[in-house]
């Protein structure tokens, strides 16, 4: 069975609450539990999900893995000792529509393949820009030698950033390896983000 996590230990600087993002509801339901419930609909039971120890308290769940947060590359290396090659990281603040779940779990197949939106090959007018939402490994060491590699060029300011849309441009894959996901699953960065998204699963989009 495949090994899932949900990265949740961000410290949501620009969300500006006293509490983590992945803990909003959507009808009615964390998201992070919602991405748990629909991947367990799925079949996929071996799920944990990554936390800082500040919040930790802030997540009801049994698997936690107690992670740091100081940096962005962190969301990766959090995982990477509580895996041996086969992996799906998904992200804790994606509100994942239940069909691009599915298009995820269809998808897993080659070394490394990411999943999210890229404008540049489907246009989307609500973030005309690129995002991750998810990453599948079977090549481990491949993976954290573009982490690695990534961190290394931040800290000697070369980049700017330490994300995963910038491990997946360090990596040099195919587009092949890019799977698109629907304008209904998208991530919150800002309150009003937060705010679009529970409108849109309220409106029965879901």
């Amino acid at each position: 069975m495949i090994k899932t996590f949900i990265i949740c230990a961000g410290k949501s600087e620009r969300y500006s609450k006293h509490y983590p993002k992945n803990i909003e509801l959507i009808l009615g339901e964390p998201i992070y539990k919602r991405t748990i419930r629909l991947l367990n609909e799925n079949a996929i039971n071996d799920i944990s999900i990554t936390v800082s120890e500040e919040n930790s308290h802030y997540f009801d769940y049994e698997n936690k893995i107690i992670g740091s947060n100081e940096r962005e590359i962190d969301r990766f290396r959090n995982v990477r000792n509580y895996f041996n090659d086969e992996a799906l990281i998904l992200y804790g603040d994606v509100v994942y529509h239940e069909t691009d779940i599915k298009t995820i779990l269809c998808n897993l197949n080659d070394e490394i393949k990411f999943f999210g939106r890229f404008p540049d090959l489907r246009y989307s007018p609500k973030k005309p820009f690129d995002e991750i939402y998810g990453v599948y490994i079977t090549n481990k060491i491949k993976f954290f030698n573009a982490v690695d590699s990534l961190a290394g060029k931040f800290e000697n300011k070369i980049v700017e950033r330490e994300i995963g849309l910038d491990v997946f441009r360090e990596l040099e894959i195919n587009r092949n390896d890019l799977i698109i996901l629907s304008e209904y699953t998208d991530d919150i960065d800002i309150p009003e983000n937060y705010n679009e998204l529970k409108e849109m699963y309220e409106n029965k989009i879901n």
